[in-house]
């Protein structure tokens, strides 16, 4: 808990007066000290970076850079391949404007500053977004991926 937190609790409790409710300030300081990082990473989920990259990759390069991914978090290359192609066809500046969804792997903003840690790169940078996947993926998020989930399943 960040002290300004902790301060304005004590505070309150200080001059609540009722033992359940300094109980329940205790219990609600816990519970905002939990989910305090997602909150913030929340509020900063609009500010990620999409920008059209200068260069162009080739598909056999956008091939490469996600079995790269894949072996770099001990992943199934063929499995990310297979999604990729599904999400996106290999274009790294896909866009679907219904989530927003961006990159290979049609992150939402959230997600990928949320759950990867490659947050401050470009969402279009093709080896940014197949290595926030891979990241993803070895942590079991592979669910977040609804091509993932009709092609192989989810639980």
């Amino acid at each position: 808990m960040d002290s300004e937190r902790f301060d304005r609790i004590a505070k309150t409790m200080a001059t609540s007066g009722s033992r359940r409710r300094a109980l329940g300030l205790v219990f609600a300081g816990g519970i905002a000290t939990a989910m305090g990082g997602l909150r913030a990473k929340d509020a900063s989920a609009a500010t990620c970076k999409v920008v059209t990259p200068t260069r162009v990759y080739t598909r056999a390069e956008v091939k490469q850079i996600i079995r790269d991914a894949a072996a770099q978090y001990g992943q199934k290359p063929d499995e990310m391949l297979a999604v990729a192609k599904c999400e996106s066809s290999f274009v790294p500046t896909a866009y679907n404007a219904s989530g927003p969804y961006y990159g290979l792997f049609q992150f939402l903003c959230s997600t990928f500053k949320d759950f990867t840690p490659y947050d401050n790169r470009n969402l279009y940078n093709p080896k940014a977004n197949a290595l926030a996947a891979a990241y993803m993926w070895s942590k079991g998020y592979q669910n977040h991926w609804s091509c993932y989930c009709m092609i192989y399943g989810c639980p």
